[in-house]
């Protein structure tokens, strides 16, 4: 079993992820797989008048499960299926099918450029479809009419898994967890999921047999190893329709045409009903000589690769999968949620990596003598915590630990004592009073204090420029302190033990007009802007990694997952800086955003890789979030006037950005939910090579 079990849902609403199984057999391997059955209650936890289907409920790897079981094979019925299983399941986020195909006999990897031979019982799963009986039959032709892409893009986020996974480490630590579940049910059912035998798996000439015979001598040799039969799993296109395709000659066509790898009955009718994943086993080549003869066994292979599948991509273990969570239905187009900010004010906000919190304090409100932080629940919008900070005017920057268990922000360094209050809004500078810079720690289960770390008195700077950022392990926190006025203390670089709050490093030398970027994915590595430069250290001698790289002003960077730096420059350049070279790319956009010295960005790669780019020409007022890697973007229209773009959330899921409307009304801190914009993009954007 994977994970702890859920709680069993108490209604409808308790179930995301649905399965489709269009033969009984393929419903009966899946339901072996699951490791608990809910039983049905009396209304079949609210499933909708009129829906006439058939359900299982249970649960697969740590997620509640409801199974729908077609009467009949065919693209119709399952799309009727489906239809029903969404309409009274409401909060299903994403559609299986599984179960039994017909194979290419080879493929192109496209990520390995290489040719790959399927073999009767390997794993395949979908990442297009199309729908290969729709089109035009004229004489002895018949031209389909899908697009490039089949019938479009199954999810941003589901396209995001998909590509993980066809990455070879990740598509062979798949293949192991396939393995072991498999193996699970032969020990359950030894009869029902044995290897046929590399003997019974022929692959015959595409020719008609009627041409030439059944013969031996018509066979293609393969040279698969008989000690050496464990399944494989292939990510490509699937080819749908309502009649069974039995012509080796069709179905090298297609393969050839479209990169068809798989051929079924099902995918067509489901997939344009939201997000769906295809993970289907080859039991024939789709060609005269089909047989019944590895059904069971595919079977087997499918449901072993599903719980697979939904084991790696949705762990039960992390409450940040999207899977989890239940957004408000009633967002707009822009905002997610809407805090207002006293005017004359700035803001810095920062929010958790389990998407669940959001922290943001005043930066420049200098007409009181405290500091406040406001601490969200990004459901429903619920003031979680309110922090007041004495005799800290300013908050200049925060930071949650990679858990959301820890928040750090940092003060300081001056305030006003306000001579009159000329109106309601506006406050007439009078002395200032210097306070010191300090670095606060708060435990965020109880909104509470925990330490003061050391560097704490830093009170001569006058206007610091202070930005923090956690490592990936949360036991460090790296600090910059800077200024740009040349007759007050050297700005420093910290680096601060989460324990105690004690300084275990501290810079050598000036960082003037610097700010800090963040750690990379393996804690090896970390960057600072120096000026317009970046400096990469390594984390555990803080040397510098790599000479410095120049970039132009208002260029962002951050760490890909591989190591390497991602530098986007205002012009929508983007250049990934190797230990050895250089690669250059150009963000395009349609409809075009208006690059140049006006464009501010911020960047961040999801859990699973995805890059997101959100960007806004503070001129033009453009704003938009981009997705290179599912070639989607969301040209936003604002509300008022966008001041800064302040956080993406460590897992990449939302924006936070701060806007006025006027000098005179309250700015407001906005959050918006990134994959749910994305899925309703209007434009579409795209990397492309400089040379």
């Amino acid at each position: 079993m994977s994970g702890r079990l859920p709680a069993r849902p108490v209604d409808r609403r308790g179930f995301k992820i649905g399965i489709v199984c269009a033969l009984s057999l393929e419903a009966e391997l899946v339901g072996m797989v699951f490791d608990q059955r809910w039983s049905q209650t009396d209304i079949d936890y609210g499933r909708a008048s009129g829906d006439l289907n058939i359900y299982t409920f249970g649960v697969i790897a740590g997620q509640n499960i409801v199974l729908a079981h077609c009467q009949r094979i065919g693209n119709v019925t399952a799309a009727q299926v489906a239809l029903s299983l969404k309409f009274s399941f409401t909060e299903i986020q994403l559609i299986i099918i599984a179960g039994i195909c017909g194979a290419a006999p080879s493929h192109k990897n496209r990520y390995e450029e290489k040719l790959e031979e399927i073999y009767l019982g390997d794993c395949l799963i979908s990442t297009a479809v199309f729908e290969i009986d729709f089109g035009r039959q004229q004489y002895q032709d018949f031209r389909m009419k899908n697009g490039s892409d089949g019938l479009g893009r199954s999810g941003t986020l589901i396209d995001g898994i998909l590509q993980k996974y066809q990455i070879r480490p990740n598509r062979l630590e798949l293949t192991e967890n396939l393995k072991a579940h498999l193996t699970a049910l032969q020990q359950k059912d030894a009869e029902w999921t044995s290897y046929p035998g590399v003997e019974r798996d022929r692959l015959y000439c595409a020719r008609k047999c009627t041409d030439l015979g059944c013969g031996s001598h018509c066979q293609v040799l393969r040279t698969r190893s008989e000690t050496n039969t464990s399944p494989r799993i292939h990510f490509g296109h699937f080819g749908s329709s309502n009649a069974v395709l039995a012509s080796g000659l069709d179905r090298d066509k297609l393969a050839k045409a479209c990169g068809i790898i798989a051929f079924e009955m099902e995918s067509a009718g489901v997939w344009r009903l939201g997000p769906t994943v295809v993970i289907k086993a080859a039991c024939d080549y789709a060609d005269a000589h089909k047989n019944d003869d590895w059904q069971k066994y595919a079977a087997a292979v499918a449901a072993a690769g599903l719980k697979a599948f939904l084991t790696q991509a949705y762990p039960s273990d992390k409450s940040h999968s999207s899977f989890r969570r239940n957004t408000t239905a009633t967002t707009s187009s822009l905002q997610f949620e809407t805090w207002d900010l006293p005017a004359y004010s700035d803001a810095t906000a920062v929010i958790s990596s389990d998407f669940t919190m959001l922290a943001y304090g005043p930066e420049k409100l200098t007409h009181e003598r405290n500091a406040t932080i406001r601490v969200h629940n990004l459901q429903d919008g619920a003031n979680i915590h309110e922090i007041v900070v004495e005799d800290q005017t300013q908050v200049r920057s925060l930071a949650f630990d990679p858990e959301g268990k820890l928040l750090a922000s940092s003060h300081g360094a001056f305030w006003y004592e306000p001579k009159r209050v000329k109106t309601k809004f506006l406050v007439v500078k009078g002395n200032k009073k210097h306070v010191e810079v300090k670095i606060l720690l708060w435990d965020m289960h109880k909104g509470t204090c925990i330490r003061t770390c050391e560097p704490h008195t830093r009170g001569t700077i006058m206007e610091p420029l202070i930005t923090m950022s956690f490592n990936a392990k949360g036991d460090r926190l790296a600090v910059v302190y800077s200024s740009d006025d040349q007759t007050v203390e050297r700005p420093s670089f910290f680096i601060i033990n989460i324990r105690d709050g004690s300084t275990i490093y501290v810079s050598a030398g000036s960082l003037l007009d610097s700010r800090l970027g963040t750690f990379s994915p393996d804690d090896g590595q970390y960057f600072v802007h120096v000026g317009k430069e970046i400096a990469v250290f390594k984390s555990d001698n803080h040397e510098r990694a790599v000479l410095n790289i120049s970039i132009a002003d208002n260029a962002t960077a951050i760490f890909k997952p591989d190591g390497s730096l991602l530098v986007i420059y205002p012009n929508g350049n983007i250049h990934t800086h190797y230990q050895d070279r250089v690669v250059k790319q150009k963000l395009e956009i349609e409809p075009s955003l208006s690059f140049g010295r006006d464009v501010r960005s911020l960047g961040r790669f999801t859990t699973d890789n995805e890059l997101i780019i959100a960007m806004i020409n503070v001129r033009s007022q453009q704003f938009c979030i981009a997705s290179p890697s599912s070639d989607r973007c969301k040209m936003l229209s604002t509300n008022g006037r966008i001041v800064k773009l302040l956080n993406i959330s460590l897992d990449g899921q939302y924006l936070a950005w701060w806007e006025s409307r006027s000098l005179e009304s309250a700015g407001m801190v906005h959050v918006a939910n990134i994959k749910e914009e994305l899925e309703a993009s209007n434009g579409s954007c795209w990397l492309g090579g400089l040379g």
